[in-house]
């Protein structure tokens, strides 16, 4: 290089400068758009600011020149100061983006100089050297005024210690909220280490060096513990201290920002505790206890839900490896859940868990409540399931026994109605033909038909009130059954025919048929096996309009007989099969009404048949076709061959001597004047002299006072009834025969009649017959 290149051309490279000052600026402009995103949001003015200014200052400094030092004059001089100071006050600006500025600048420089010709290296140092002013002038502004805001930003801070480190620790800004925290001033700390704020035993662990190690290290460290204050006391910080970077990536100190949680950290030590104590005792309780999340998973279980599960630690109530929840319980769970968590509100609810010590599911009451902070926010959900399980089967039961009740309610009225029905339907032929009676121009014959259809509705009245008396006595235990010799099929013929003429008016065949060889006797109860016949047999023919009613012997072994009793009638709907032996009931309303009946009928022939030793049972049946019913009986032992037994039993025992009752005399108490009428007609047509009393007291004065053959005495009169007349007569040592004759029928109004010192008990109604054979038997004939 000659003499005049290596000679800084000062003059003509400013002019250069100066006459491309437009064409380095638009090149510039273009470039820092594309090059720098920040400089996008600026209007050409505002990107621009100071450079012209400094540009033409470059010029005229640089046509100065001679063979001067460049860079020492251009250096005294801060070219750039006003373009680094507006260009650091963008606040979308940072110092990165400054510098990059003035080295597009350089650049565009020198570009826009070569293409007019070479420049010597003595005129790119010029160059170099301004823009290095500018841009160390531009940094310099820019520290100067973040330093400004950083200050105020800092101090402005009085509820969170700001805290300025050098590399080793030592503090270089204490800001207000630092002093309020830690009690030290901003005197006391700038150049004292900032370790100084921690525990002796943080500080013997090395916590502040690891601290800035780790910041160091890792761009951020987590700063939450026990620290120290000026006068000695403790208080619990939250924060982070940063490394400070400069702009290369230089590490020049650090930055550490604190927050005083020491209230917070004692009530989270309080609510820890609290928690404690909570787990403790829920653990000590014998039903499980549960906490949550605010988002509903539940996270805790006291001790007895293991226990009570008999499951591994940490078993959750949907593990699928162990499932302790009813599956039929789960899908519905999770809905009913997510709800609650949705409402954020006290719940109850009910399910079931597998109880592990016999793998039986059991009902479970699960009651849960939120418990919210301060400001009101859920942090958690805190419950217990109860097992209620004998309590929700008690109240199935309950329900179950309050629908049956219901429905026996229903059926009992329905039977009552009906009764009253029944009841009614003779009664009023009772009553209609004795008003008939009185009507004097009535002929025998019409007299004799009337007192017949009377007789027959009495005896239809007197059945209803047996079948409820028996069904009575069936449920209290105290059937008696009076087991004798009796040929079957003799009563069998003598059932049919008392029906037979029922049912040839209706066109209905009766036959009895046998399979096998029948016992010619059997030793059973033949009264109830006649009962039994006559429900059957009667149900039978009442149910089919044409047809016939077939009944049929069999024996099984040598001690049960069995008899079939099949028709041809309406036959019963599968549907109503389960009513038949129900009490109170008939397989469909309808029936009684079309048909009548009390509906006690099967039900009193089961239980007679089971008595028996037997059983009653519906074989078969067809609506429209007929019905077929099978009653077996305990008859051992059996008699085959001749037997005195053909004979059917008799329904009443006709007494046919003139007068078997002459010369006896009879004092009969009744307080009733019909019965008292009716009575003494029957002893009297037998020859009997009666003389008659309307109640206890005086009947007792009378047997005292004379001589009777035997007194028939009521039960229920007034002043002094039966039982107490008969014990004081007893008591006074009277002799003679006493008979209760009463409506009271039950074993056990029988048995208490005895206990007082009747000889007999006769129940009312009684025939006349009956009443004189009695009579007759207990005087001896006299």
């Amino acid at each position: 290089m000659d003499e005049k290149e290596s000679t800084l051309r000062g003059p003509e490279c400013g002019h250069r400068i100066a006459q491309a000052k437009s064409e380095i600026l638009n090149a510039w402009e273009a470039r820092v758009r594309r090059c720098i995103p920040a400089a996008q949001a600026l209007d050409s003015n505002s990107l621009r600011n100071s450079l012209p200014r400094f540009l033409d200052q470059l010029a005229e400094s640089i046509s100065k020149l001679s063979n001067v030092s460049p860079a020492q004059r251009l250096q005294e001089k801060e070219l750039a100061r006003e373009h680094g100071a507006e260009r650091s006050s963008q606040p979308v600006y940072d110092l990165s983006q400054m510098i990059e500025e003035y080295q597009v600048l350089r650049q565009v420089i020198f570009d826009v100089l070569r293409a007019e010709g070479d420049l010597t290296e003595k005129e790119q140092d010029v160059i170099l050297d301004a823009i290095t002013v500018g841009i160390r002038n531009a940094v310099a502004e820019y520290q100067l005024q973040t330093e400004n805001r950083f200050r105020i930003v800092v101090e402005g801070v009085k509820d969170h210690a700001i805290i300025l480190t050098d590399l080793d620790g030592t503090v270089l800004e204490w800001n207000t909220g630092a002093a309020n925290i830690t009690g030290f001033t901003k005197e006391d700390m700038i150049g004292k280490k900032g370790s100084l704020i921690f525990t002796p035993e943080d500080l013997a662990n090395g916590v502040h060096l690891q601290e800035m190690k780790t910041a160091r290290e890792n761009g951020r460290a987590e700063d939450n513990r026990w620290h120290i204050r000026k006068d000695g006391t403790r208080f619990f910080a939250t924060g982070a201290m940063n490394p400070v970077l400069m702009h290369d990536g230089t590490l020049m100190g650090y930055i550490k920002v604190l927050r005083d949680a020491t209230e917070i950290k004692k009530t989270e030590q309080s609510l820890r505790e609290s928690e404690l104590r909570f787990r403790e005792l829920a653990n000590g309780l014998p039903v499980i206890v549960w906490t949550a999340r605010p988002d509903g998973f539940v996270d805790w279980y006291n001790d007895w839900w293991q226990r009570y599960l008999a499951t591994p630690d940490r078993t959750t109530w949907d593990d699928p490896e162990n499932l302790v929840m009813h599956p039929d319980d789960i899908e519905k769970t999770k809905e009913v859940w997510y709800k609650i968590v949705q409402a954020g509100e006290e719940f109850i609810f009910e399910q079931r868990f597998r109880r592990g010590c016999d793998g039986q599911y059991r009902w479970h009451a699960v009651r849960g409540a939120p418990i919210r902070n301060a400001e009101g926010q859920i942090t958690k959900y805190v419950g217990a399931n109860t097992d209620i399980h004998e309590q929700k089967v008690l109240e199935e039961e309950l329900k179950e026994s309050r629908l049956a009740a219901e429905a026996a309610s229903q059926t009992k009225s329905s039977f009552l109605a009906n009764m009253s029905h029944e009841i009614r339907t003779p009664m009023t032929a009772v009553l209609g033909f004795t008003e008939v009676l009185r009507d004097p121009d009535l002929t025998e014959e019409e007299k004799r038909d009337a007192i017949d259809r009377i007789d027959t509705s009495g005896r239809s009245l007197l059945r209803i009130i047996d079948d409820v008396l028996d069904i009575s006595k069936i449920e209290a235990g105290k059937l008696a059954i009076h087991k004798s010799r009796y040929s079957p099929l003799a009563m069998a013929s003598d059932v049919v025919s008392m029906l037979r003429l029922s049912a040839e008016q209706k066109g209905v065949q009766l036959r009895i048929k046998s399979v096998g060889e029948i016992p010619s006797s059997v030793h059973c109860d033949p009264a109830r096996f006649r009962q039994i016949l006559m429900n059957l047999v009667g149900n039978a023919v009442k149910f089919t309009s044409n047809g016939e009613v077939t009944i049929t012997f069999r024996s099984e072994g040598s001690s049960t007989l069995i008899v079939q009793v099949r028709d041809t009638g309406i036959g019963i709907a599968e549907s109503d099969q389960s009513k038949l032996f129900q009490p109170f009931a008939q397989a469909d309303e309808s029936i009684s009404r079309k048909f009548g009946g009390t509906g006690l009928g099967l039900l009193l022939s089961r239980r007679l048949a089971e008595q028996l030793g037997g059983s009653l049972e519906l074989v078969e049946s067809h609506p429209g076709r007929g019905s077929c019913f099978e009653v077996k009986v305990y008859g051992a032992p059996f008699e085959y061959g001749e037997s005195n037994h053909e004979k059917p039993v008799s329904r009443t025992t006709d007494f046919i001597e003139n007068l078997p009752l002459e010369g006896v005399s009879v004092l009969l108490a009744e307080d009733v004047a019909d019965n008292q009428v009716l009575m003494k007609r029957y002893l009297v047509s037998a020859g009997a002299e009666v003389h008659l009393v309307s109640d206890g007291a005086q009947a007792m004065k009378e047997a005292t006072g004379r001589k009777f053959d035997l007194i028939l005495m009521d039960i229920q009169m007034p002043k002094v009834d039966g039982i107490q007349a008969t014990r004081q007569l007893r008591k006074l040592g009277y002799p003679g025969i006493i008979v209760a004759l009463t409506a009271h029928a039950m074993p056990e109004e029988v048995k208490r009649s005895l206990d007082a010192g009747f000889d007999a008990h006769l129940t009312k109604p009684i025939t006349r017959d009956k009443l004189v054979s009695e009579v007759h038997s207990l005087v001896g004939g006299r």
